[in-house]
């Protein structure tokens, strides 16, 4: 999908004029699951179910260097969000860079070589194809959509016309569940519904004042302790925020802290 702007333009329109039936059944969908014990991550089991791929993760985010998971409908899923998450690049990532949708249909191919990181480690987890979705509302960026496939190969036509379309409805979701928060926080429908972890804009704030430097090259830094180490990345941030690991700007390089 990836570079082929006639393709995206018949797709999109496709959405635009997409029968009710389809958003009847993204609909059914989701209160079948919010029914569900208000089971974690029902959005994006949603995605999985509807689009019918293996995982599906949803990434809240501005641009690569701010996304933060959201959440994902199994632990394969949410592996691989971590993953982006961590090593900064990948399908959602690129998404968000490029404005429009990403895809790889086989991560062994060379093409696929353009993540050098995020690849190689993802075919490991067991995804053979991957695909990000821009999520957004006018002019209001959210986040991406990410689809993970266990067998190589492109999203036909009806899959990426649903895959646009709950981009759309997990958008406005979203939007609906942060509803009456006070500015600057989180709702508690949001909280709870999310595996978002604020220890990793905490550890980004200690940071950022420890080495000198703004708010996305701590994320940055973080990221780069988590992919070395082959730690997830808020388990590194809590690591910051306990003391036990703090950067050192005057050697440009991360301190172990006995207690």
């Amino acid at each position: 999908m990836r570079g082929r702007p006639d393709a995206l333009r018949s797709l999109r329109y496709r959405v635009a004029h997409v029968s009710s039936e389809g958003l009847i059944a993204i609909y059914a969908a989701m209160a079948r699951h919010e029914s569900d014990d208000g089971e974690r991550g029902s959005l994006c089991a949603v995605a999985s179910e509807i689009v019918g791929v293996r995982g599906a993760g949803i990434i809240l985010a501005n641009d690569p260097v701010t996304a933060t998971s959201f959440c994902g409908n199994n632990s394969f899923a949410r592996s691989v969000i971590d993953l982006e998450v961590a090593v900064g690049e990948g399908p959602c990532s690129e998404s968000l860079t490029i404005g429009t949708t990403s895809s790889e249909s086989d991560l062994s191919s060379a093409a696929a070589s353009r993540w050098i990181f995020f690849a190689p480690q993802a075919y490991a987890l067991g995804v053979r194809a991957a695909f990000g979705f821009p999520m957004r509302l006018g002019g209001i960026r959210l986040g991406a959509l990410c689809l993970y496939c266990d067998q190589p190969g492109d999203l036909s036509d009806d899959q990426c016309v649903t895959a646009l379309l709950l981009t759309s409805v997990v958008g406005r979701a979203i939007l609906a569940l942060q509803a009456g928060a006070p500015p600057g926080t989180l709702s508690e429908e949001l909280r709870n519904e999310s595996t978002l972890d604020f220890s990793v804009h905490q550890a980004a704030g200690m940071v950022s004042v420890q080495g000198a430097v703004d708010i996305s090259a701590a994320l940055g830094l973080l990221r780069t302790r988590a992919f070395v180490e082959g730690q997830k990345l808020r388990e590194v941030a809590t690591r910051v925020i306990r003391r036990e690991l703090r950067y050192d700007s005057s050697q440009s390089r991360w301190s172990e802290v006995s207690l």
